[in-house]
């Protein structure tokens, strides 16, 4: 397996394990947590890990720059922790299919960044799947003619989409300086900074973490849906285009709704379907073309 397509396999992994979080989130609400001290949570347990297990194994990954903490206040602060708390946000002020589809404006945001910033070539092939990915997107989340709109929901909406764009685009930056090992756990370590002084946890919500299926949820949550796919995530970008990166992790709604459908008996129609579809072919177009096919094309 070449460098692109190890690349392109990380890159679908962390999307895959992104789109499972909901079932942790379901269960530690039903637990009695805030969607803030969700988030906290799911944030602060890879850091805490993370650290913990590069302090015994690899110390060197800790080992960077006080002049580039900045770029970890990107990642983590600016972009990370930024987009969880507008997303939430936007949550409870629209609905969360509304959410949703604002937060996945991020691949075309990427996008135009990435033209900018990296000088990535912004091709007729990348503008149509990242237009066929939020269509997708649009008709998995079943948005329809009844959504609450307001102007509060849209502008969060829009700030989840910016913050979740710029984690890829802060991302890629970082990674010119430093390992995916770095980047992840420092990304962890300024966002948990930032998010526990915003979950609000009191004396209620932390005896909760005495029952040991909190526990078990917590660290699922963590390391599943957190620490691992933004581990990979960031060895894939460090291999091929941001833009590129951005619509391929479109793969999450997909397995985020076909577990909605298999666990948890939500309609599935031909609207769904479609997205479905349109996702899918627009994040197989994005594979890398093998070593015949380009010299061929060259």
């Amino acid at each position: 397996m070449g460098a692109k397509r190890r690349a392109c396999f990380f890159i679908l992994l962390a999307a895959a394990l992104w789109g499972v979080v909901g079932i942790f989130v379901r269960r530690l609400s039903a637990a009695g947590f805030s969607a803030m001290q969700i988030v906290a949570i799911r944030i602060a347990v890879p850091a805490i890990a993370d650290t913990l297990f590069l302090l015994a194994a690899d110390r060197s990954s800790l080992c960077v720059r006080l002049r580039d903490c900045y770029l970890f206040v990107l990642t983590g602060v600016c972009s990370f922790a930024l987009f969880n708390w507008c997303y939430f946000n936007a949550i409870e002020a629209s609905s969360l299919g509304v959410a949703a589809i604002l937060l996945y404006t991020a691949p075309a945001i990427v996008n135009v960044l990435s033209v900018w910033v990296f000088r990535e070539r912004l091709t007729l092939r990348k503008g149509i799947a990242v237009a066929a990915t939020f269509l997708g997107c649009v008709l998995v989340t079943g948005v329809g003619a009844e959504t609450r709109l307001s102007v509060r929901g849209i502008v969060f909406g829009l700030g989840s989409g910016v913050g979740y764009a710029l984690y890829t685009v802060f991302s890629k930056l970082a990674l010119k300086k430093y390992s995916s090992r770095t980047v992840t756990v420092y990304t962890f370590l300024f966002a948990a900074a930032a998010a526990i002084p915003l979950a609000g946890f009191d004396g209620k919500a932390l005896a909760l973490f005495a029952q040991p299926s909190v526990l078990l949820l917590s660290l699922g949550i963590g390391s599943l849906c957190c620490l691992f796919p933004y581990l990979f995530y960031a060895i894939g970008l460090s291999q091929i285009e941001a833009g590129t990166a951005a619509v391929m992790a479109m793969l999450e709604p997909v397995v985020a709704a076909l577990l909605g459908i298999f666990l948890y008996q939500e309609a599935f129609d031909i609207r769904k379907a479609a997205g479905i579809v349109l996702i899918v072919a627009a994040v197989a177009a994005q594979r890398p073309r093998s070593e015949k096919q380009t010299s061929a094309g060259s």
